[in-house]
């Protein structure tokens, strides 16, 4: 059902005219968003304590922070979870994003994994996302400036193969991926 939304309506994404590609070096300022959505739940509950990274958890509309699927997604409702650093637990009013979340120095271009200490809590909030939508249906999305665009590609996977594909390879920046039963 929800693919066919996706392919009866073209995901609507921002490119800039004056977007550079750049190879992602360790001088660069790094701020990706990073974003969960849990289709058709009404909230996930989920306690900042138990994580050791920041979240924010909207459930009354889904917005991005950033505007790569913003069209998309305002079509949608759920709970959105953002996830950002661990200094923003206090301060969400500056910016929110999770470039000190990532292993910059995961090999591949474009993909990337989260460093260690935060895998863990980034694999509960899948979880818990997927076992709190009625559907069973989450999107796991990102907005990285310094990554190739592929805001129109959809992967899908089910949530295990998600997970598999994530330990094994890595995911891709600004790729919007739909994991279902």
């Amino acid at each position: 059902m929800f693919r066919s939304l996706i392919y009866n309506k073209k995901i609507c994404a921002f490119k800039p005219h004056h977007r550079q590609y750049a190879t992602v070096t360790s001088n660069l300022t790094h701020m990706p968003s990073i974003e969960i959505i849990s289709i058709n739940s009404k909230g996930l509950n989920l306690n900042q304590d138990e994580f050791d990274f920041a979240i924010i958890e909207e459930s009354e509309k889904i917005e991005t922070h950033r505007s790569l699927y913003f069209d998309f997604l305002k079509t949608l409702s759920g709970t959105i979870i953002h996830i950002g650093n661990p200094e923003m637990i206090d301060n969400i009013d500056n910016g929110f994003f999770g470039g000190k979340l990532i292993d910059w120095s995961f090999g591949e271009e474009n993909k990337f994994k989260f460093l260690k200490t935060y895998e863990n809590d980034f694999l509960k909030i899948l979880k818990i996302a997927h076992e709190k939508s009625p559907k069973k249906l989450i999107l796991f999305l990102t907005d990285y400036q310094f990554a190739g665009s592929n805001a129109n590609e959809i992967k899908y996977l089910t949530l295990e193969k998600f997970i598999e594909e994530y330990q094994q390879n890595g995911v891709e920046f600004n790729k919007l991926y739909e994991i279902e039963n």
